[in-house]
């Protein structure tokens, strides 16, 4: 798939950084119908890091997604800054899944370090 023609009905990029804003949620909805046109860049993996503020504070969600068996599966880890004793900024894991399918960088390298690269 060419970079060109990886770009959905908003002319997103998935190979590149994006600012996406949503506007004010109502309480209890937690859904983004407009980012259903989107398609992915890579037809293998997909990796997100996704920032939140809101008036509850910031948090960072990691997406990570890899096509085995013609499935897709994902791993998730949501972490929020908290300030430590010296002031600054450490994250805290809130939540984080990585099914036992999910295939796992070699290396003994994390999740969330490894550096996948495009098969185009």
């Amino acid at each position: 798939m060419e970079r060109a023609q990886a770009r959905g009905q908003f002319g997103i990029s998935l190979s590149d950084d994006q600012n996406i804003v949503f506007g004010e949620l109502a309480v209890g909805v937690a859904t983004a119908p407009a980012l259903t046109g989107i398609r992915f860049s890579e037809e293998q993996f997909q990796s997100f890091n996704i920032f939140f503020s809101a008036r509850n504070g910031l948090w960072t969600e990691e997406i990570r997604l890899k096509k085995v068996n013609g499935s897709w599966l994902e791993a998730i880890r949501v972490s929020r800054g908290i300030i430590n004793r010296k002031g600054r900024a450490a994250p805290k894991v809130l939540y984080s899944v990585i099914p036992k399918e999910y295939p796992m960088p070699a290396n003994g390298i994390s999740v969330w370090d490894e550096k996948l690269v495009p098969t185009k």
